[in-house]
Formats: C-alpha cells, sequence, structure tokens
C-alpha cells in the first residue's frame, strides 16, 4: 500500500475492514502513540484504489467489520514502531530501502515516471497543497498525462 498508491504508515495500520468500500479504501484516519485518530496528517480524506492482489489476501467475513485490516500474530493493532523493528526493519534492511517512509516516495515517484497528472498524484497522497507535491517530486516530472496505473 505504501509502494504501490503511497499511503503513510500511520494511515496503513489505521485501516479497518469497513474501510474497504468495494475495490476502493477509505483513508480518513491514522494512527497515532495514542491509538487511532480521525482525520489526517493534512486533513485530507481520501478513496483510493485498492492495490492489486490486496483483496485476495484479506478475510472477506470482516468486510464492513470495525476490525484492523493488519494485526499482530496476537490480534491486535499494530503500533507505529511496527515499521521500524522485527520484520518489516530487517526487509527494509535486506532490500536497501531504508526508512519505511521511503515506499511512499517510490509509489509517488513511479506514477509520475508513468506520466500521472500531479494533482491527482497530489490528491492520492493527502497533500494539502499541490505546491508540496511539486516541490518533493517535481524533478521527476517531464510531460504529465492522465492517470495510468
Amino acid at each position: 500500500m505504501a509502494s504501490v498508491i503511497g499511503l503513510r504508515i500511520s494511515e496503513i495500520l489505521a485501516l479497518d475492514y469497513s474501510d474497504i468500500q468495494g475495490e476502493y479504501l477509505n483513508i480518513s484516519k491514522h494512527v497515532t502513540r495514542n491509538g487511532v485518530i480521525e482525520g489526517l496528517k493534512a486533513d485530507v480524506q481520501r478513496l483510493l484504489p485498492m492495490p492489486k492482489g490486496l483483496l485476495s489476501l484479506l478475510d472477506k467475513n470482516k468486510f464492513g467489520l470495525h476490525e484492523p485490516l493488519i494485526v499482530s500474530q496476537s490480534v491486535k493493532r499494530l503500533s507505529l514502531n511496527y515499521s521500524t523493528t522485527g520484520i518489516v526493519k530487517e526487509l527494509l534492511e535486506k532490500f536497501r530501502i531504508g526508512k519505511f517512509h521511503n515506499l511512499r516516495h517510490f509509489a509517488a515517484v513511479r506514477l509520475i515516471k508513468k506520466r500521472n497528472d500531479i494533482h491527482v498524484i497530489s490528491k492520492m497522497l493527502g497533500h494539502k497543497n499541490i505546491e508540496t507535491t511539486s516541490n518533493i517530486y517535481g524533478r521527476f516530472s517531464g510531460s504529465i498525462f492522465e492517470l495510468n496505473f
């Protein structure tokens, strides 16, 4: 979800089965040290296409329920530490990715290089202003065209 549609780790960990709307994910909350909080970093709620293959990994009996999409072995919502410890940290190191947030950057650059519209990418990333997207990723854009997932 981070490397394909550019979700932040805090948004991924806040997802519940109730956030699935057909083939889309409703991104409207995030995880903090205090738990799940309604609202987002830039206060930009969005409906994004679900990455291919994700639907087949989910428990269809839980659709519509307020249960976390991703859970620990003890069936509890994961904390923000999930991105800096354990298996995730090992995988990030193994593939020389660095921080989890770099997966979000990868998604944005990939979308830009596929000639997606910078306005659409900005909305997907949940940036309040297109200037934020342009300042961070503008150097990767050439000609801008329509969205081509």
